[in-house]
């Protein structure tokens, strides 16, 4: 059986730079790295409401330059969990919370099954918001700015 990992997952090595957290000693120099994306592309085949939610998301991560190309999937899976909220949000709010069921015994007010989704795929996002620096906790971390010019890296003078 696998071992499982404990603690806390790794942060990527572009929020650690905008939190101005980044040790040359504690950094893989080996990992793969990207260059930053200043537009994401939406894919194909995403459906209306994904597609709002890209296009929403996206505009609030883009400017931050924290997105490389091999982080497109993990965007494309938050902005899915995105548009599975907004619709169990549109269910509830047009059918409610509850529901009635006539059973033998009489009726039973029952929870919708999209709450439960909600609440589930609520927490999800919430993990997902935070990889990404969306978070109230993990934005009072982050230091955005923008490149002075091309091949300027502001943290240069703060390397070891």
């Amino acid at each position: 059986m696998a071992a499982l990992n404990a603690g806390r997952p790794p942060k990527p090595a572009a929020l650690k730079q905008l939190e101005g957290t980044a040790r040359k000693d504690r950094s893989n120099a080996h990992a793969p790295a990207g260059a930053p994306l200043e537009t994401l592309p939406m894919p194909e085949g995403l459906t209306e409401r994904e597609a709002r939610g890209w296009a929403e998301l996206a505009a609030v991560v883009a400017p931050m330059r924290v997105v490389t190309a091999s982080d497109l999937p993990a965007f494309r899976q938050m902005v899915t969990t995105w548009a599975l909220i907004e619709g169990c949000r549109e269910t509830v709010n047009a059918l409610g919370v509850t529901f009635t069921v006539s059973t033998e015994s009489g009726e039973v007010i029952r929870k919708r099954p999209e709450v439960e989704v909600l609440l589930s795929a609520k927490k999800q996002l919430s993990v997902e918001l935070a990889q990404f620096g969306l978070t109230p906790a993990a934005r009072q971390r982050v230091s955005a700015f923008a490149p002075e010019s091309e091949g300027h890296d502001p943290l240069k003078e703060f390397e070891a």
